[in-house]
């Protein structure tokens, strides 16, 4: 079974272990080799210890407008350039044509490289993530973006005070 498969399973299975948000990225990470990608901006990697761990979730905090996605659109370049796919789960409906050129993106989507969906409920991301369980490996991302990561989460485990993140999904 693949990297992404694999880590797909393992949270699912511990979604239904814990039936917690906020234990699953816990048992989640604890399965995971260490398998280092260099991105730009070169800080994250500094930040990161060493790159983007293949296999491991990254989430990306701050304010509406802080460059949370810039951040996201700048280390899924660095993917790219080094021939690893990556897609996009746009609930923001953010990276439009326009972004995907001002970013350096598009000739990459234009490729299938790199693949955007667009998607309007959890339900749309859940089928999604199911669809991906039966792909085989050699069609599955490295990269999984989503923007935002209020999407992942069933209607009543939002909360309202909370703003919407980006998330850097990796595997």
């Amino acid at each position: 079974m693949g990297i992404i498969k694999t880590q797909l399973k393992s949270f699912t299975m511990a979604k239904k272990a814990t039936g917690d948000y906020n234990n699953i990225l816990d048992m989640y990470s604890a399965q995971m080799k260490v398998d280092f990608i260099k991105v730009e901006p070169s800080v994250l990697n500094v930040l990161w210890g060493g790159g983007i761990n293949l296999g491991s979730m990254y989430s990306i905090w701050g304010p509406e407008g802080s460059g949370k996605s810039t951040l996201a659109w700048q280390a899924s370049l660095s993917f790219l350039k080094q021939n690893y796919k990556v897609w996009v789960f746009d609930s923001e409906k953010a990276l439009n044509e326009n972004q995907q050129k001002s970013f350096g993106l598009f000739p990459y989507f234009e490729s299938g490289q790199a693949r955007h969906f667009t998607l309007d409920t959890y339900l749309d991301a859940e089928n999604l993530l199911k669809a991906m369980m039966t792909m085989p490996d050699s069609e599955l991302p490295s990269l999984v973006i989503t923007d935002s990561e209020t999407m992942l989460q069933p209607a009543g485990a939002i909360s309202k005070n909370r703003t919407a993140e980006s998330c850097l999904n990796l595997s």
